[in-house]
């Protein structure tokens, strides 16, 4: 924006200028043109044509920004409350999105060190039935979840617990993850496509299988509905 004598918002030139010097980042340009640009527009017929070396320049200004009818500033502030509130939803939309992809992102990446861990233990009999001790003994669980030793509990990131079964009289084996977002269920369920897991179902016992490489996205919200869902190392 450039400020000069003539037909120029002056009180917007103002207020830029205040802005962007004392901190000239794009978040502050932002801030400025949707915030202070619709105070302007109302006063607009007001302060046109008031060059910047006028001697009544600061007086008119402070007179326009200070001195308001109480009628025009409810005005004035119910505009400037509904951009502000539209901003807030905005920005809280999206942290909120970023931060779902981030923890689909990383269980993903737990459920494969997980079933690696687990293929890890396997002995010539199979796998066996206390399958969290066997991870606990090779170190599989991975750092960044919440595991009680106590209690001998593991949750996910969504604080739903994480279970292991033997499966097949021990030939393979099931990893169940509970209370799980059906927005991120879905997200998981079509990021986690590969690696030792090959099938999925619905629930901590599942009455059907689909092969992880044949999961569409309707598929996965039918999977997904109850919130639990079992990731199996046997094909469908």
């Amino acid at each position: 924006m450039r400020c000069y004598s003539g037909r120029v918002d002056v009180a917007c030139c103002g207020w830029y200028l205040f802005i962007t010097r004392r901190s000239p980042t794009v978040a502050w340009n932002v801030v400025f043109i949707l915030v202070f640009n619709p105070l302007i527009l109302i006063k607009q017929e007001v302060i046109m044509n008031i060059p910047l070396n006028n001697p009544t320049f600061v007086p008119r200004i402070n007179r326009l920004l200070f001195n308001r009818k109480p009628g025009v500033t409810a005005v004035e502030m119910g505009v400037i409350l509904l951009i502000i509130t539209a901003i807030v939803t905005l920005a809280l939309t999206s942290a909120s999105r970023v931060l779902g992809q981030s923890e689909v992102t990383e269980e993903a990446s737990n459920l494969a060190m997980l079933s690696s861990a687990i293929r890890s233990t396997r002995t010539g009999a199979g796998y066996s039935s206390d399958i969290m001790a066997d991870l606990e003994a090779v170190n599989g669980i991975p750092g960044n979840m919440a595991y009680v030793d106590a209690t001998n509990t593991l949750s996910n990131r969504w604080t739903g617990a994480v279970t292991f079964t033997q499966l097949s009289s021990g030939a393979h084996f099931g990893i169940t993850y509970a209370s799980i977002p059906e927005e991120e269920c879905v997200q998981l369920l079509m990021t986690f496509k590969q690696g030792v897991l090959r099938s999925v179902g619905s629930g901590a016992t599942p009455s059907a299988w689909t092969n992880i490489s044949d999961i569409t996205a309707s598929g996965a919200e039918t999977i997904c509905s109850g919130g639990t869902v079992t990731w199996s190392s046997q094909p469908a």
